[in-house]
């Protein structure tokens, strides 16, 4: 008779730890932690992705991968310069594999990633001068700078961005979700899935929040096959809404 069990560094699963918390310190084979932030502080009444650019967010084409644009704000912003300098770009290439590509910043100049990318959910500052990061907003773009993917906002070092693909051969499993509004103006809070290759965006969890916060634990993970798109998404009551919010869980082969 064969067992289906939970086996840690080649050993049976036998342990008071949480196992979220092994997962967490890299114990569990074929686990990784799966932690996305977003940030909006003029959310408006559309129903778009909590984000920093603020709109709905575009997706480069899954049919054909392509290179991606950064740009720093000002000239100084360069590889010498005392701002930040190398951004890591975050995503997926043509065979949905996560994929980084570190861009050597060259001021308000765009320059090119090296790599192709179909899906792109993250770029953070690496490397900066003594000044230790961005003190304007870098942007993300298709190169053609007619799509906008992502944006990091002055001193922030990270974009913060609700939207997630995952990786080809992944599950994603989400354990808490986390919302929450603070300029006394409400919002209607969501999460949202659709397959990347096809189909429609659907609503899974929906919340109504009013100067407050709302942290959901779910007894059973909701499970996210891979090739699938992950969004979070708010609708102010007011326009200039502030909204954060973050989905925490793991990915698993």
């Amino acid at each position: 008779m064969s067992w289906d069990t939970t086996h840690i560094n080649n050993k049976l699963r036998v342990s008071s730890m949480p196992y979220l918390y092994d997962i967490a310190e890299g114990n569990v084979l074929n686990h990784s932690p799966i932690r996305i932030f977003a940030q909006n502080s003029t959310q408006t009444t559309n129903l778009v992705a909590i984000s920093q650019l603020g709109t709905l967010i575009d997706y480069p084409s899954v049919a054909v991968a392509a290179k991606v644009s950064v740009k720093a704000t000002l000239s100084s912003d360069s590889s010498a310069g005392n701002r930040e300098r190398t951004v890591k770009i975050t995503g997926l290439e043509a065979s949905f594999d996560e994929i980084y590509d570190n861009v050597t910043l060259s001021g308000a100049t765009a320059i090119k990633s090296a790599l192709n990318f179909i899906r792109v959910f993250e770029a953070e500052v690496m490397t900066a001068g003594n000044l230790n990061g961005n003190k304007g907003k870098i942007s993300v773009t298709s190169t053609d700078t007619a799509s906008d993917y992502l944006q990091i906002n002055a001193q922030q070092n990270v974009s913060l961005v609700g939207r997630y693909t995952v990786p080809r051969g992944k599950t994603l499993y989400i354990t808490n979700l986390d919302f929450s509004e603070a300029s006394n103006k409400g919002a209607s809070v969501s999460l949202w899935t659709k397959a990347s290759t096809s189909g429609i965006w659907k609503i899974k969890r929906v919340y109504s929040i009013y100067q407050s916060h709302v942290n959901v634990a779910l007894l059973m993970p909701y499970a996210v096959s891979e090739k699938y798109d992950v969004e979070l998404r708010a609708q102010a009551v007011t326009d200039a809404s502030n909204i954060s919010a973050s989905i925490i869980g793991w990915s698993e082969t």
